[in-house]
C-alpha cells in the first residue's frame, strides 16, 4: 500500500492540509485552523473508492497538530488508515514533521482484521526564494503483522523538489520508492490563473499516468475537482473540499 494520495503532483513538497497524509512537514507553514475532505473513485469502480478526512490547528510558539483519517476498499476487503501529527518549522529555512499511524486490513466477515502501529518523518527545505526540498519516509522499520511475522508492511520513501514562480505557479519533480515496488517518477504543474483559481496536472509512472484538475475559492472554503486517466482503465475522478478558518 502506497499512502493516500490526494492533489496532482509531487508530495513530498506538497506543503498544505493534505501534508497530513503526504510529507508530514508539510503541514508545518499552516496559518490557521483548516479542515479537509476527499472522494476518489479508483477506475470508477465504488468498490475501490477512497474517503480522507483531515484537520490541522497551528499552536502559537509550538507548532502545528494535525489528524488525518484514510479509507479504501468496502465491505469485503478494506484499508484504513489514521495519523496523529506533528510539525514546525524552524526559522525560514527548514521544516519537520512526524506522524504516528495505525494501518489495519480486513478481508471480509470470515477472515477478521489485522493492524499494526507504525511512523512517518519528513522534511522540507527552503534552498533559495522559489526552490524547496523534500523528502520523507513512511514505516522505516517496515513493521511486521502481528499474526504473522513473515509478513512486514511496505515501507515507503519519497523525495522531491519543486520551482514556484509568480504567486502558486509551481512546476516539481519526484520519486516514490516503496519496498514491494519498483520506483514511481512523478512530475506535477500547478498554475495560478487568479487569486480565486487554479489548475493543476501532473504525469506519473503510478496507477494514474495521467492527472489534472482544478481548485477554486469561495470566502474560506476551496473546492477541488481532479482526475487520473489510465490508457487501459480509464478514469479515476476525485472530489476535495478544504476549509480554512482565515
Amino acid at each position: 500500500m502506497v499512502p493516500f494520495r490526494s492533489t496532482p503532483g509531487v508530495h513530498a513538497v506538497y506543503r498544505g492540509i493534505w501534508g497530513v497524509f503526504d510529507n508530514p512537514a508539510g503541514i508545518a507553514e499552516i496559518e490557521a485552523f483548516s479542515a479537509g475532505f476527499s472522494y476518489h473513485s479508483q477506475f470508477m469502480l465504488k468498490e475501490m473508492s477512497e474517503q480522507a478526512f483531515a484537520l490541522a490547528l497551528p499552536v502559537k510558539k509550538v507548532g502545528c497538530i494535525g489528524l488525518g483519517y484514510h479509507q479504501f476498499g468496502y465491505s469485503l476487503y478494506k484499508e484504513q488508515h489514521a495519523g496523529l501529527i506533528y510539525a514546525r518549522s524552524f526559522g525560514s529555512v527548514v521544516s519537520a514533521g512526524i506522524r504516528f499511524d495505525y494501518v489495519s486490513t480486513r478481508f471480509g466477515n470470515d477472515y477478521g482484521e489485522a493492524g499494526l502501529f507504525t511512523g512517518s518523518a519528513g522534511i522540507i527545505a527552503r534552498i533559495t526564494e522559489y526552490l524547496r526540498v523534500g523528502v520523507s519516509i513512511f514505516n522505516p522499520q517496515r513493521s511486521a503483522m502481528p499474526d504473522d511475522k513473515n509478513v512486514r508492511y511496505p515501507a515507503v520513501m519519497q523525495a522531491g523538489l519543486s520551482w514556484t514562480f509568480k504567486g502558486e505557479t509551481a512546476i516539481s519533480i519526484g520519486v516514490t520508492k516503496s519496498s514491494q515496488q519498483d520506483k514511481i517518477l512523478q512530475c506535477g504543474f500547478r498554475y495560478q490563473v487568479s487569486k480565486r483559481f487554479l489548475m493543476h496536472a501532473a504525469v506519473s509512472g503510478g496507477s494514474d499516468s495521467f492527472l489534472f484538475g482544478y481548485a477554486f475559492k469561495i470566502s474560506k472554503i476551496e473546492i477541488g475537482m481532479a482526475s487520473g486517466y489510465h490508457q487501459q482503465l480509464g478514469f479515476s475522478p476525485r472530489f476535495l473540499l478544504t476549509f480554512k478558518s482565515k
